[in-house]
């Protein structure tokens, strides 16, 4: 037994005599690592009950031979080079369609995080290796899935003999014990109690599937030193508190992963284990209305989005660096108003380039406050005028100014004035020495529409991953009003009473903002129209 050739000649002919299929075949560089040089002299039978005890190890120990696909590891190593620092809690999401390694990879976390160290490769970063030993953890799933997926991986995955589990006062193993750190988790189901979550001091928690919003709630509450929280579901119907408190959440702590079925691809995926076939076939059993959510991972919640190609990851801008004097030289500022009498105004500021491919950026909004749960305002035009005032004064005053025809160009109700409310925020900023002009804009709703799509389009190169369309619209990183529009703004609801369509569609407000900038800001895309387009003038009087 002297070169790999006989060993792999011996292989074949092994497994056929077995007569059975080996799950995990046992390679040379396997036996070698075993044996060393004794490998040249070792006979047949001896090296056989050798690839037996090997096969039998590898079974016992199955999580230090976890191999991700490419989304996984991307789950996996969301707080990669960091350390578990003891203050925050660290939000974690994988959110896929089906098949996509969801449960296998948290499960995989979860046992790499309770075990003395990591025992797998893809787990051998600071995140996994600082986390506090031992620790208290908890899994939440729906009652089928914890017994029928959650509670066979633990086993699987977890090393044999590392662990003792109980089932308590439940009809599955509920009370686990992790031997060598103490360590200790419980799983619980969604239809307990809400009081039992908030029995035990947590450390880690992992919700499989939607939880519901007082169980996230509650659970957060045990959280007393910091933790982490593991997040893993398809984004079907319910749930949908965690798209604004989740997934849109941009901050250090909330890392979101998303994966596609194709993602665990053979062909098409990284490191993927499922035949294109078998995918294929999977998709032609889904019910269309739950396609988007079980294929591509996306919230059925969000279903006829107007921006559905908004990507926190490409559209969004964490800091914004100009100096003032490069205003009117190399990019301008545009303010954009969206006015209305009962809630008040909605304003925004885009920094915009000068030269192509004329990118616009969100720098600035007001409110600053989530706008979609005023229901009054009382602000008078003058405050609206010093606000304004104050704001500019710290990003710089805008070049152009822009806004809502419909009512912005329309008669204040006032009995010594015939001046619409755009003349009149005029008069009366022009009086306290800071004149404020806006004009009305195109409002054509499809036009606008096609227009903020077109600015926020963007592809990459499915084999590269290189951009090859780049988007000119994005928004600047704390931006709330201005995100919640792009992830909440869909077609028009109907109304179930009237049968026609909602006039305020969730988001609306700041869309308006984006739909009035991109269809007023489109002489950008013309550079012959700049030079008479910097020769705006305020109106005369």
């Amino acid at each position: 037994m002297n070169n790999l050739n006989q060993y792999n000649e011996y292989c074949q002919r092994y497994t056929r005599i077995d007569g059975r299929e080996i799950a995990m075949p046992i390679t040379y560089a396997d036996i070698k690592e075993r044996l060393g040089d004794e490998i040249y002299s070792v006979d047949f039978v001896k090296l056989a009950k050798l690839r037996e005890e090997l096969e039998q190890y590898k079974k016992d120990n199955q999580g230090k031979f976890f191999v991700p696909n490419g989304t996984a590891e991307k789950f996996i190593n969301a707080y990669a080079g960091q350390e578990f620092n003891g203050i925050n809690i660290y939000f974690n999401l994988y959110v896929g369609g089906n098949d996509t390694q969801k449960t296998t990879a948290a499960v995989n976390s979860f046992i790499n995080m309770l075990l003395p160290e990591p025992i797998n490769p893809w787990f051998d970063e600071t995140f996994y290796k600082s986390f506090r030993r031992p620790c208290r953890a908890r899994i939440v799933s729906d009652p089928s899935t914890v017994k029928d997926k959650i509670v066979p991986e633990l086993e699987k995955w977890l090393p044999k003999n590392s662990y003792t589990a109980t089932k308590g006062r439940r009809d599955y193993l509920s009370e686990w014990t992790i031997h060598g750190t103490g360590s200790k988790f419980d799983i619980m189901t969604y239809d307990q109690d809400l009081k039992e979550f908030e029995s035990a001091d947590i450390d880690i928690q992992w919700f499989d599937e939607p939880p519901k919003r007082e169980i996230v709630s509650a659970s957060i509450q045990r959280f007393r030193s910091g933790g982490y929280y593991m997040f893993t579901l398809t984004p079907l119907m319910g749930a949908s508190f965690m798209i604004d408190e989740y997934i849109n959440a941009v901050d250090d702590y909330t890392k979101v992963t998303t994966a596609r079925m194709e993602d665990n691809c053979l062909s098409h995926g990284v490191r993927g284990i499922r035949s294109h076939e078998a995918i294929l076939q999977k998709i032609s059993k889904c019910d269309p209305l739950e396609i988007e959510a079980r294929v591509e991972g996306k919230f059925v919640f969000l279903a006829g989005m107007k921006y559905p190609m908004f990507s926190k990851d490409i559209h969004i801008v964490d800091t914004i660096k100009y100096e003032k004097e490069e205003l009117n030289n190399r990019y301008i500022i545009v303010n954009i108003i969206d006015p209305h009498d009962r809630k008040g105004f909605v304003m925004g500021w885009y920094l915009v380039e000068l030269s192509k491919p004329y990118r616009a950026v969100a720098i600035k909004e007001y409110p600053e406050y989530p706008f979609e749960k005023i229901r009054t305002c009382s602000k008078t035009i003058r405050e609206y005028v010093g606000i304004i005032k104050d704001i500019e004064s710290q990003i710089g005053k805008p070049y152009l100014r822009w806004g809502d025809p419909n009512y912005g160009e329309k008669q204040v109700i006032r009995a010594d004035s015939k001046d619409s409310l755009f003349e009149e925020i005029y008069r009366i900023s022009n009086e306290m020495g800071y004149p404020i002009d806006y004009k009305g804009v195109q409002d054509d709703l499809t036009i606008g529409h096609k227009a903020v799509q077109e600015r926020l389009r963007w592809e990459k190169d499915p084999v590269t991953g290189e951009m090859v369309i780049n988007p000119t619209l994005f928004i600047k990183k704390g931006l709330y009003n201005h995100l919640y529009a792009l992830t909440h703004y869909r077609d028009s609801d109907i109304d179930p009473i009237t049968g026609k369509e909602k006039i305020d569609p969730d988001g609306k407000d700041f869309a308006d903002l984006m739909r009035y900038l991109s269809v007023s800001g489109s002489w950008l895309y013309n550079p012959q129209l700049v030079g008479r387009q910097l020769e705006y003038q305020s109106r005369e009087r």
